[in-house]
């Protein structure tokens, strides 16, 4: 009986440990379920972030890329016009350039006689000439002052690049064994540094410093130095440019003179009142 009892107590005890283990082993895998469940859902916002900051910054990256020209697309030197360049930069840095003719060398400054040699050896008219100054801003060439005895100038879009100007130079001279100072008709020849505005392209720039080149290569001869204003003047291409330039300009002109005369003849006439 006492052995039976002692038999029974030791199985329940046994059962006892069997169900705690395999309870506890039960509940451990449960609870690692959970877990695994519930870590994504911590771990996602992280996740997302990471993927919100990687993408943010892609695309600093890509704007940064973008910005910087590729290869292919940076711009290429043009030696022509780095040449020009240093030259308009040491033009700048020499300044207006200054000669005097002389003694003996005359050139007579006349309008008329300045008009003749430009129709004649371009296809000006008279018309085109004598209204040259109705060149506006946008006229990129050159063109002619001229001031009757006084003086010539060259301009190349309005601003002066050469100038033949009429002056008293003095001279000395042997009057009854006696030196005596005086003074003489001459000309004062000057060049000018170019007038480069950012409406001009490099050939502007170019066409400028070639002719101040040549103007000074006359040296101090003022019929030389005219005669060279007027063939940059009148090169063919510039004769274009300024034909383009104010032939609407000249016929709008003569239009507006010729309705003005026909509304001056078609006015009524005055009545006469009677004595």
């Amino acid at each position: 009986m006492f052995l039976g009892l002692a038999i029974f107590v030791i199985l329940a005890l046994v059962a006892t440990v069997i169900i705690y283990r395999a309870a506890k082993a039960l509940l451990n895998r449960l609870t690692g379920r959970e877990q695994e469940k519930s870590a994504p859902s911590r771990e996602a916002p992280e996740s997302k972030k990471d993927e919100s900051n990687g993408k943010a910054k892609k695309d600093v990256r890509s704007e940064s890329l973008s910005e910087e020209p590729s290869p292919g697309e940076q711009a290429e030197v043009d030696p022509a016009a780095e040449l020009a360049r240093d030259r308009y930069d040491s033009s700048r840095e020499q300044g207006i350039t200054e000669s005097f003719s002389p003694e003996g060398q005359q050139y007579c400054i006349d309008p008329k006689t300045v008009a003749d040699q430009c129709v004649s050896s371009s296809t000006l008219t008279y018309l085109e000439f004598n209204n040259r100054e109705l060149a506006g801003e946008e006229y990129l060439g050159f063109n002619l002052i001229i001031e009757k005895d006084t003086r010539m100038v060259l301009t190349y879009n309005g601003r002066a690049l050469a100038s033949l100007t009429a002056v008293e130079l003095r001279s000395t001279a042997v009057v009854n064994g006696q030196e005596v100072e005086g003074t003489v008709p001459g000309f004062r020849i000057n060049t000018f540094p170019p007038a480069f505005t950012e409406e001009m392209a490099p050939s502007d720039l170019i066409r400028m410093l070639d002719a101040s080149g040549r103007i000074r290569a006359c040296g101090s001869d003022p019929a030389l130095v005219a005669e060279c204003m007027i063939s940059e003047f009148t090169a063919p291409d510039n004769i274009r440019k300024l034909k383009i330039n104010v032939d609407s300009k000249i016929q709008a002109k003569e239009s507006s003179r010729r309705r003005s005369l026909d509304t001056a003849q078609k006015k009524p006439p005055k009545l006469l009142l009677p004595r």
